[in-house]
């Protein structure tokens, strides 16, 4: 199967994730590393798995700061499992496009400054064929590793998988992004 087929209309696709990718492609014109980076704007919905101790729930919110860069920030509730009590936490992030990588640095939103490089995705790997898009990315910080797995399921749900290894370290993260409605087109 050809994505021109998908284009002239000549395949339905029965795949939903195949199907969602091919609306980005026929909307873009082609499916690329900038098409797929342009479709994290909006407002997410976050679900996130910490190991075997709590999860957290909240908003994911890609807010536009040029053309190459998204301002990333999520808040919401982390819930332990061993206690009734909730907490409330943030975070922020840059999130870069630069020559089919997506670069993605710590942020201040007090000082609107960059910080440290984390992770480096290369969008160039993307294939319209590969089921769902998987990307990776290795982050080290003193003794610790920190593997990243990116998957597309679809053009509205991502999965962040985080695992965390070193000395004083052994756990994962599982993070599921749902693309909001109004955000949706």
């Amino acid at each position: 199967m050809d994505v021109k087929d998908v284009i002239m209309g000549e395949i339905r696709l029965e795949n939903p994730y195949l199907e969602s990718l091919a609306s980005i492609y026929l909307k873009a014109g082609k499916l690329d590393g900038i098409t797929i980076f342009n479709n994290l704007k909006g407002h997410w919905e976050l679900q996130r798995r910490l190991d075997q101790c709590g999860t957290m729930w909240g908003d994911v919110v890609f807010t536009k700061v040029d053309d190459q860069s998204f301002r990333y920030h999520e808040s919401g509730y982390v819930y332990f499992d061993h206690t009734s009590r909730h907490y409330k936490a943030s975070k922020s992030q840059l999130y870069t496009y630069d020559q089919e990588k997506l670069l993605i640095h710590t942020y201040d939103p007090d000082s609107y400054k960059k910080g440290t490089l984390l992770h480096t995705l290369d969008l160039s790997t993307c294939k319209i064929h590969q089921r769902p898009i998987c990307l990776q990315s290795n982050y080290v910080c003193k003794e610790n590793v920190y593997q990243l797995d990116w998957i597309f399921v679809n053009s509205n749900k991502l999965q962040l998988n985080y695992v965390v290894k070193g000395p004083s370290k052994s756990y994962t993260i599982q993070t599921t992004l749902l693309k909001k409605i109004r955000d949706q087109d």
